[in-house]
């Protein structure tokens, strides 16, 4: 069981003080410290000093409640640096993509280090949290980024759970009318082509000739920037007019695992062949290349060729993505099932599409009502026609279908 001392507060003395008398009996001082003592379940003892005692009956308590819930981690356990255990934790998290490791080694390196590096893990309180939260919105960092340094932080100290360094993650509390932490993410206004912009823009030097094919690929089948680029001749089907989704860029599966099976307009379909016939993949198979061979880098192809050729055909700024957000917009306009759109975009959940593109069906419930009104009157005429009429005496008048001549 755990227990509290009142003890003399000098370090040179730390002798047991009697309840109720105020001097030490050894050193005749008069300061008071109490140390709450616990014996874990390693059947080791472990001790803390406080300069109250409701805090060392409030630490005890915590520690014997530990225990009995089963879920009781040594006070000396989490004692490691934030910034030691979150290389650690980097170091061994051998399941993330390449991009994805980048942004966060950035976010380590930029955010998460600099303000909470030296406090041990166990020592990180919600009030951190939320001061991190704060430092990071006032510098004037983006929601989206403030978020995702945000949940690092509670991944990395949820990995610490499973490590038994501490108990819980100490996360705010989130009861009624408290405030949400983190700021609000705006949707982003996406940036849609028509048609026409985007047969410009495919024949637009420097994309034209040899990208031209990866412009109505991102406009028409809804791929992203690194499934395009890390689409291989193997994956391309000219005939059945589809391509498969297999890898990215970096060779890692696409995102969210949206592996699958695209099929593509035709006009798409023969684009490609024109270009493997002009620009025949090399020895890795890839169909888009940059220009000296090798792989397609975002970065040298966004600065060297995107950015000119959307200059030079005069259409509003935009980014190889937006050529995803053009393709859910034409097909839209064509008249596609919002499922449609999720198969196209290869969404693992319908509310993300929605969530994504839930703006572009303003009239969806009125198309509907209208088809309904179609529909309920034509059955109302129909019930009308063989409603049976009561003649005089009783008789009962049977009206006769019309029919059309």
């Amino acid at each position: 069981m755990a227990r509290v001392q009142r003890r003399c507060a000098r370090r040179s003395c730390r002798h047991v003080l009697p309840s109720g008398q105020r001097r030490c009996p050894a050193c005749g001082g008069r300061q008071v410290a109490y140390v709450a003592r616990v014996r874990g379940t390693d059947r080791k003892e472990y001790s803390r000093w406080f300069t109250r005692k409701i805090e060392a009956d409030r630490w005890a308590t915590t520690q014997e409640g530990q225990k009995q819930r089963g879920n009781w981690v040594s006070p000396s356990a989490g004692k490691k640096r934030l910034d030691d255990y979150a290389n650690e934790w980097l170091e061994t998290a051998t399941y993330l993509a390449p991009n994805t490791r980048h942004r966060y080694e950035s976010l380590l390196r930029v955010h998460i280090v600099p303000a909470l590096g030296p406090v041990s893990v166990n020592a990180i309180r919600p009030s951190d949290l939320r001061a991190f939260v704060k430092a990071l919105t006032d510098k004037g960092l983006a929601p989206k980024t403030v978020r995702h340094a945000y949940t690092l932080l509670v991944g990395i100290l949820g990995t610490a759970v499973e490590d038994g360094l501490i108990a819980t993650v100490p996360k705010p509390a989130r009861g009624r009318g408290q405030r949400r932490i983190l700021p609000p993410v705006p949707l982003a206004k996406h940036n849609y082509k028509n048609h026409e912009e985007i047969a410009r823009l495919a024949t637009t030097e420097p994309l034209a000739p040899i990208y031209g094919a990866l412009v109505y690929l991102g406009a028409y089948g809804a791929l992203r920037y690194g499934e395009m680029a890390g689409l291989r001749a193997d994956h391309v089907g000219i005939l059945q007019r589809k391509v498969e989704i297999v890898e990215t860029i970096d060779a890692g599966e696409p995102k969210w695992g949206s592996s699958g099976t695209i099929p593509l307009p035709g006009f798409v379909a023969e684009e490609l062949s024109r270009h493997l016939e002009e620009y025949p993949p090399g020895p890795d198979g890839l169909v888009f290349t940059a220009p000296g061979g090798g792989a397609l880098r975002y970065e040298n192809f966004y600065r060297r060729a995107w950015i000119p050729a959307v200059r030079a055909a005069g259409v509003a700024p935009m980014t190889p993505h937006d050529l995803r957000h053009t393709a859910v917009a034409l097909a839209i306009a064509d008249g596609a099932h919002p499922r449609e759109i999720q198969e196209l975009c290869r969404h693992s959940s319908f509310n993300t599409t929605m969530t994504i593109y839930g703006g572009l069906f303003p009239d969806l419930a009125e198309k509907l009502a209208r088809r309904l009104d179609r529909k309920a009157r034509a059955a109302a005429r129909v019930a009308a026609d063989a409603a049976p009429i009561r003649g005089h005496g009783g008789a009962t008048v049977i009206r006769l279908a019309s029919r059309k001549r």
